[in-house]
């Protein structure tokens, strides 16, 4: 037998190893398992080093973690040291995964952090590691996203020795993985803290756990004086972008002191440098769609657990139901499949804590949310019970009627409410509606005859406004019935008949405030115009984003940031400084195509400044006609400014639903592929920007791209596309 024979009969009995499940040798199987360990032990050996390395490359780390507010706290971390000057990175894990680069002395400029499947994985800090070091970073700031002790041992004592770190607080969360009692997330957390590590906290329930914690490392653990964020004057507050939390920045300006940093100058360049998270809790400026509808968006997608939750409905001054009934409050929640405890909390939160106007279900699972909403209403009523003694069963009752009418703040209790309702759907006055409808006889038909009587002359009451009035009309006579009904009830002594018919009262005009979307891949120009086409014509709506921000929710949240962005750059243009202007008209002409509200925003204020302006120099005037002009033509095949905001809420078509059914399971054969080629553009993009052989814009918009395409659905446009 020759080589060549011994080679081919070699290969044979090998081959059997990979194509053949038997006939195998012990030696074989020996060797094929030390080879695959020795692979995964140099691969994980190697990744090790290469994130050690590039640690010793970087003078100064500074991590941070905590259940509530660690995002933000890590911009505004970012922005101390982007305010001293020095080149760094800042990685934060919030709504969307990201981080903020700065060379020396510029402006920080944000990136997508590409997530393959966006699934995370603790790997990606060795690549965000990796990139500090190819720029020479001065600082690295971090934020940990692991859950598990194990993970957060791994990133913490192995890869980051943390210089100084940061921990917000260990509210319950992900009770699942680190729960279940308070007690278990907090010694969770207290895995951040490293072996003789300096760590600054702001906990206040669980302190002794983080102090025995730090006794045991050797570490050193500073305790900012909680009464330091109560001293924090509103008009301090008020210079930041947004509405942010005392504590968390009292958090960042320990940070500063440790650094020999003085306070005053600290409160003027934190607020100057911090780029805020997208899940931050703000306030956008307001927009007006079809109808005279106005509405403005306050972000509290961040806070997904009660705590936060309810911090920021009273932050916002949204908790008392009888304040002001007129402007109309409509909680968008955003669902997600993967956290079902969750769906289930806030399920309960929708039903027990928030009262609003209506109720407006986003994102995935939306049956589950459904649901777990059924469950918690069912529940919020078997508790409606009777007192032992009959005397207080009247004042009880009267009582629950009272509450529970309250907390459907959509319903008009009063003639008056029912005037400024009718009011503002006819964009007449009050005072014109209210006589006519003291009038009339407590009949749906006849107050909205009534009502729409007192439109203005000449003025056709369309189709909407006559279904808006009926609404109206319809809940105010069924109030007044059921409360007649009480009053009999509590004279013929059939209290515990009304009870369980209030039950029934309460679940359906409860449910009818509850509206869900069940198109996953609605956009988010479309979502803000079907939010306004559910609430009357010519209302001021005030839309309240809770429970997550990823999926549906995230296009939606981007849209009213845009909204700020536009709204800055026309401060910048409604100016007499012409390089003001300049900067404006170029960041308006890099938002591509403009919707139809977003025009709207840039004509009124367009309009109002020539109006207030009217011996504006001739040069800053022509800029501000010259965009005026731009928002007033239409651009040929804009179809989104004719569409009915109404035919957004109607079921989709059969063309629709056949291309959906037929791109889903393509697109999930298809998805495996495109993958691979995502995830290596991503890596491609960010060794290029860390090396400079990409410009910043660029890099944007292509990592934007990349994570928009990884969560589904871009077969599905594609298609819709071509319809």
């Amino acid at each position: 037998m020759n080589i060549f024979d011994r080679f081919l009969e070699s290969w044979r009995d090998w081959s059997e190893l990979w194509f053949s499940p038997a006939g195998n040798t012990l030696l074989q199987l020996a060797l094929l398992v030390l080879v695959v360990v020795s692979w995964i032990a140099f691969s994980f050996i190697y990744r090790q080093w290469r994130a050690r390395r590039a640690r010793l490359k970087i003078p100064l780390i500074v991590g941070g973690w905590g259940t509530r507010g660690k995002s933000g706290t890590e911009r505004k971390k970012a922005a101390l040291f982007n305010a001293l000057g020095y080149r760094m990175i800042s990685k934060s894990t919030g709504c969307e995964a990201m981080f903020v680069t700065a060379h020396d002395y510029e402006e920080s400029r944000e990136y997508y952090l590409f997530r393959p499947h966006d699934k995370a994985t603790i790997w990606e800090q060795t690549n965000v590691l990796e990139i500090a070091a190819n720029m020479h970073a001065d600082v690295m700031l971090w934020e940990c996203m692991a859950l598990q002790a194990d993970y957060v041992k791994i990133l913490q004592q192995s890869w980051m020795t943390d210089d100084i770190s940061t921990i917000t607080n260990t509210y319950p969360d992900h009770e699942d993985i680190q729960g279940p009692s308070g007690f278990d997330v907090s010694e969770a957390i207290s895995n951040f803290i490293g072996n003789g590590a300096t760590v600054i906290h702001t906990e206040q329930n669980f302190q002794p756990v983080l102090r025995e914690v730090a006794r045991k490392r050797g570490a050193r653990l500073l305790e900012p004086p909680t009464e330091m964020a109560d001293l924090l004057t509103p008009d301090v507050l008020e210079r930041y972008p947004y509405n942010v939390h005392p504590k968390n920045l009292m958090l960042a300006f320990q940070l500063g002191k440790e650094l020999g940093l003085d306070e005053g100058w600290m409160i003027k360049e934190v607020a100057d440098h911090v780029v805020p998270d997208l899940g931050v809790l703000k306030t956008y400026p307001e927009v007006q769609v079809a109808g005279g509808r106005r509405l403005r968006f306050s972000n509290g997608c961040s806070a997904n657990e009660r705590a936060g939750t309810m911090n920021n409905w009273r932050r916002l001054r949204l908790d008392n139901p009888d304040a002001d009934r007129r402007e109309w409050t409509v909680m968008v929640v955003n669902n997600r499949a993967d956290r079902v405890p969750r769906s289930k909390v806030f399920a309960s939160i929708v039903v027990d804590d928030l009262a609003g106007h209506k109720f407006i279900l986003i994102g995935s699972n939306l049956n589950g949310l459904n649901g777990y909403i059924e469950e918690a209403l069912a529940a919020r009523l078997a508790r409606l019970q009777l007192p032992a003694d009959r005397g207080e069963h009247a004042t009880y009752l009267e009582n629950v009627l009272a509450r529970d009418v309250a907390n459907l703040r959509f319903l008009c209790r009063t003639v008056q409410e029912l005037a400024w309702r009718c009011g503002d759907i006819l964009a007449v006055s009050e005072e014109q509606v209210l006589p006519a409808l003291e009038s009339c006889p407590l009949d749906i038909e006849a107050l909205v005859q009534a009502a729409a009587s007192q439109a203005s002359p000449g003025v056709v009451v369309s189709d909407e406004e006559l279904r808006f009035l009926r609404d109206a009309a319809t809940g105010f006579v069924s109030v007044a019935t059921h409360k007649a009904a009480l009053l009999a009830a509590i004279q013929s002594g059939a209290m515990a008949g009304w009870l369980e018919s209030h039950r029934k009262w309460y679940r359906d005009w409860f449910n009818s405030s509850v509206y869900t979307v069940l198109d996953y891949y609605i956009k988010g120009a479309d979502l803000v115009r079907l939010v306004g086409s559910l609430c009357p014509p010519n209302t001021r709506v005030h839309i309240l984003g809770v429970q997550n921000i990823k999926g549906t929710g995230l296009d939606f949240a981007e849209r009213w940031v845009r909204q700020g962005d536009i709204d800055r750059a026309m401060d910048r243009i409604c100016t007499r400084d012409v390089s003001p202007q300049e900067k404006g008209m170029q960041f308006i002409k890099e938002c591509g195509k403009l919707e139809d509200f977003e025009k709207d925003l840039i004509r009124r204020r367009c309009e109002r400044f020539l109006e207030e302006n009217p011996s504006l120099e001739f040069g800053a005037r022509r800029v501000v006609n010259e965009l005026l002009s731009q928002v007033r033509t239409p651009v040929e095949g804009e179809e989104v400014s004719k569409l009915d905001p109404a035919k957004l809420a109607q079921p989709e078509g059969r063309l629709k639903t056949l291309a959906r059914r037929l791109a889903g399971p393509t697109e999930l054969v298809l998805d495996s592929f495109a993958s691979i080629f995502r995830a290596h553009k991503a890596r491609v993009v960010m060794k290029d920007l860390s090396n400079g052989r990409v410009g910043g814009k660029r890099a944007v918009a292509i990592l934007k791209e990349m994570t928009n395409k990884q969560k589904g659905g871009w077969l599905v446009a594609k298609f819709a596309a071509k319809k």
